[in-house]
């Protein structure tokens, strides 16, 4: 948000920012679910490394990202 600021670019309300990735046309909204962050693991060795990620389609094939 600080890179936002700096560069005077508005920040979109959370709720509107959600309900527009759901519906998405170009990447497929797929699911949000649990994963294990490397990067996590790496800035934090002692801490979880779980996280709640949005997944969505990667191409045409239904390849997910």
């Amino acid at each position: 948000m600080q890179i936002a600021a700096e560069r005077r670019q508005q920040i979109p309300v959370i709720g509107d920012l959600k309900k527009v990735l759901r519906t998405s046309r170009r990447r497929k909204f797929m699911e949000v679910r649990v994963v294990n962050s490397q990067i996590r693991a790496r800035d934090n060795p002692l801490g979880s490394k779980s996280m709640m990620c949005w997944v969505f389609q990667n191409d045409k094939q239904g390849n997910q990202a």
